[in-house]
């Protein structure tokens, strides 16, 4: 049997039936249907549950029904708390209650009038879940005063909790005691809702038709401005980390220059830093070498002759198979090495006191100046042979050679 059924329930408060009459039929009435049938026509937040059966629930454990019923009078005497999921949260009261089977088996429950308030807002969202269907039962809380004890129940183990001492019944969602389900609850009930609600009864079942969720919309407009505001703070998170780093990398070669200048060995992050400038340079003195190329004033063949000769003339420092055997590579590399001293900044200024140094003292060694020239262009031919792959020295070993040059 299908009903659609369209309230406003503005228009129906006042026209439901009182509390009073609706508590004298829970009261008397043995029939579960009759009961359900009269609290739908509520003119209160009123909704009738089973708070708890005698049965094996989901987590294996067993309240007896016995101490659950003791329980009740003391419970109503106290107000009846219902509770937001076992919760602080007290979101209504248990106005009365009976001892009746679970529909369709012959376990006996404890079966609750409850009333949801209707001054808290938490209330209001609780009492629409429960129409709706998102809560489905009930829970009962409290505390055992005595030891558990196992039986055998429906074929299986279960702990039995005894001496059970109920503080409140929870409005859940879905109850570990898979009987405890909600029956009914008033259709006409009062609201400050004045739109009208729309309900399906499907076999003596009632559903709410709703499309969405209010709750779940305001969750996600509400969360949609601050997903915004986190990403505008992470683009500034990033882009000042981003600066940092680039400021640390300049510093990195300040500080790789400095250790160089004082001939102090050089980390790997500072090698590493070094080596990038020296290609970077490397790069631009292709680029110069080869617009100076047409330039190149021709060379003499006797010129050439003692040119091969001191480029086939291998070095301490150089290995025999990277002597250069084109005349004309020892000019260019010349032209390189006089630019690259121009762009290597502090290093070279620290060279050139030196020789100058070396110029202004009168010594009985005037080959000194010409010997220094030599280390310092042989120490810049390594470096940019570092830089371009094409040494097989360590930086080290260059390092020992700037060195050597400093105690000269």
């Amino acid at each position: 049997m299908k009903e659609l059924l369209l309230v406003n329930k503005k228009e129906m408060n006042g026209t439901g039936l009182p509390t009073d009459e609706i508590l004298e039929v829970f009261s008397k009435s043995e029939s579960l249907e009759e009961i359900k049938s009269t609290v739908e026509q509520a003119n209160d937040r009123l909704y009738v549950t089973f708070a708890s059966v005698d049965v094996r629930d989901k987590s294996g454990e067993l309240i007896p029904i016995d101490d659950v019923i003791k329980q009740q009078e003391g419970l109503l005497n106290r107000g009846g708390p219902v509770t937001d999921n076992h919760t602080n949260r007290v979101i209504g009261r248990t106005m009365a209650f009976k001892v009746m089977n679970s529909p369709g088996t012959d376990h006996r429950g404890v079966l609750h009038l409850n009333k949801i308030f209707s001054d808290l807002e938490l209330a209001d969202e609780v009492w629409k879940e429960i129409k709706s269907g998102e809560r489905s039962g009930s829970s009962v809380g409290g505390i055992t005063t005595k030891e558990p004890e196992f039986e055998m129940r429906e074929g299986m183990s279960t702990k039995i909790l005894n001496g059970f001492e109920q503080f409140e019944t929870a409005s859940v969602d879905t109850p570990a005691n898979q009987l405890a389900l909600n029956q009914a609850f008033s259709m006409v009930a009062k609201s400050d809702d004045s739109k009208p609600e729309f309900f399906m009864k499907l076999n003596d079942k009632v559903f709410k038709l709703r499309p969405v969720s209010k709750r779940l919309l305001e969750k996600e407009t509400a969360s949609s401005p601050v997903k915004k505001i986190v990403s505008e703070e992470n683009k500034k998170i990033i882009g000042d980390k981003m600066e940092k780093e680039n400021t640390e990398k300049g510093d990195i070669k300040d500080v790789a220059m400095q250790k160089i200048a004082s001939g102090e060995s050089l980390n790997k992050e500072e090698y590493d830093a070094m080596k990038a400038v020296l290609a970077k340079n490397a790069e631009s003195l292709k680029i110069d070498d080869e617009e100076e190329k047409p330039k190149e004033e021709e060379v003499k063949p006797e010129e050439e002759e003692k040119k091969k000769e001191v480029s086939t003339t291998p070095t301490d420092d150089q290995p025999e198979d990277e002597i250069s055997e084109d005349a004309n590579e020892l000019t260019s590399l010349k032209g390189k090495l006089s630019s690259l001293e121009a762009n290597m900044g502090k290093m070279v200024d620290v060279m050139n006191k030196n020789l100058e140094v070396t110029k202004s003292i009168k010594t009985e060694r005037p080959t000194l100046a010409n010997k220094q020239d030599t280390e310092v262009k042989k120490f810049l031919s390594s470096a940019l042979d570092i830089a371009t792959g094409k040494t097989k020295k360590t930086w080290s070993e260059v390092h020992k050679q700037y060195r050597d040059i400093v105690n000269m």
